[in-house]
Parts: structure tokens; sequence; C-alpha cells
């Protein structure tokens, strides 16, 4: 993948949209899951449901909007196993990063809004469960169970992050 300039939206720009995909198991793959958009024309109404993945790196999306991932399980050593750049609506129910490293960040966002995270729980050592960054808005925290860690959130102090009913 070569990031390219934007250009207008046209005929010829791709439209990736209305993908579903559950009860698979990936295993071995340099990235588990990677979603790569485009600033003209995001990636639209994607799901994961059911979905085991161990991999060198856990999952990247970049320019996509309106994605589930429900009951995903994630195996990685990558110090951030879940990195999203500028996505949209998104929800992630039931996720767990299992064996997560000691320096582990579980979930990294940059330029994201309208995020939520429920119902994950994790138990083992990891430093940071959520950073993101300045131009992230409405992130939601609800009904997890989060234990060991150094950090709960990293970024800006500001309201960008409502938390409702967790357990820390």
């Amino acid at each position: 993948y070569h990031p390219t300039d934007p250009e207008p939206v046209s005929d010829r720009t791709p439209a990736f949209r209305d993908i579903h995909i559950s009860n698979i198991t990936i295993s071995g793959a340099k990235k588990g899951i990677a979603i790569y958009g485009l600033e003209e024309r995001n990636v639209d109404q994607v799901s994961f449901t059911d979905i085991y993945l161990q991999s060198e790196k856990g999952i990247i999306a970049q320019y996509a909007k309106n994605m589930l991932f429900d009951n995903v399980r994630v195996e990685t050593p990558s110090l951030t196993p879940v990195q999203f750049d500028k996505c949209n609506y998104v929800v992630i129910n039931g996720m767990q990063i299992v064996n997560p490293d000691k320096k582990s960040k579980l979930f990294e966002l940059k330029e994201c809004k309208d995020f939520k995270i429920s119902d994950c729980f994790f138990s083992e050592p990891f430093d940071t469960f959520l950073s993101y960054d300045e131009k992230c808005e409405k992130i939601y925290l609800t009904n997890n169970i989060i234990k060991n860690y150094n950090n709960f959130l990293e970024g800006s102090d500001d309201g960008k992050v409502i938390l409702m009913n967790n357990i820390k």
C-alpha cells in the first residue's frame, strides 16, 4: 500500500462498502485486519464478528467509517494491537487482546470521532488502555472491565472521552 494524493471523486474512484466477515481464524499473517480507504472515499459499512486473529500486527484501519468489531480476539506481539486513523462511527464490542505485552497501548486512535469501545474485559498487565490525539471527538467507553494497567487514558483531558459504567 502506497498513499496517493486525493483526487476528486469520479467513476474511477473505488468504493468498498457493505462487507461482512464472520466466524474465521486468521493465523500467521503480518497484519490481522488491515483496512485502507481513501481520503476522498472511506471504506464504509464493514463488520467483523466472531474473529480470532494471530498476527504480527493486530488491527489497522485508516479512512473508514461505520465499522463493527464484535467478539474479536487479537493475539499479537505488537505494542499497539489496535490502531485507527481517521475512522468514524466505529463500534467495538467484546474485544479481547490476548497476552498483551506489558508495554502495550491496547487502542490507539488518531483523528477519530464517534467511537465506542464496550463490554471488553482485560485482566492481563499492559501499559495504556486507550491513547488518542487532540483531533479525536466523542470517544465512548462503556461497560468495560479493565485491570492491571499503568495508564487508563493517554491524551488531552478535555471531555473527548466519555466514560460510562467501566470498572477499573
